[in-house]
């Protein structure tokens, strides 16, 4: 009866854990595609509000990490490990940055080009 039990909270634990992947994962796509809405806009700067909000959410994120490895450690001179965890988590927190932002480029460039084009057949009438 124990071994039920055990593969039944396993089982549990991995169905919890996919349904907040999933959940994770939609609203990580909800975000670019309000991503995609906002760089298609006129002004430019609407579609630099997430890219800039999620740096700032990562520096303050790095800050409070730097803030919290320097207090539990006992030595500030052996500050290259703690140093190396913080880039690794500056890394990971910008991935989604940089997704932003490339949403960012590839929208204002359609823009551009379909702007260029639009000026081009007034230009022939």
């Amino acid at each position: 009866m124990a071994t039920i039990d055990m593969n039944f909270s396993f089982l549990w634990q991995i169905f919890n854990s996919l349904i907040l992947l999933v959940i994770v994962l939609a609203v990580f796509i909800g975000i670019c595609f309000l991503q995609a809405h906002l760089s298609k806009k006129e002004n430019k700067w609407l579609g630099l509000i997430i890219p800039i909000v999620k740096l700032s959410l990562s520096f303050l994120l790095i800050g409070l990490t730097y803030i919290e490895m320097l207090t539990y450690l006992d030595d500030p001179s052996s500050i290259t490990l703690p140093f190396r965890n913080i880039i690794f988590i500056g890394g990971i927190c910008n991935i989604t940055t940089v997704i932003y932002f490339i949403i960012y480029l590839i929208c204002r460039k359609k823009l551009k080009n379909k702007s260029a084009v639009d000026k081009m057949k007034i230009k022939d009438l």
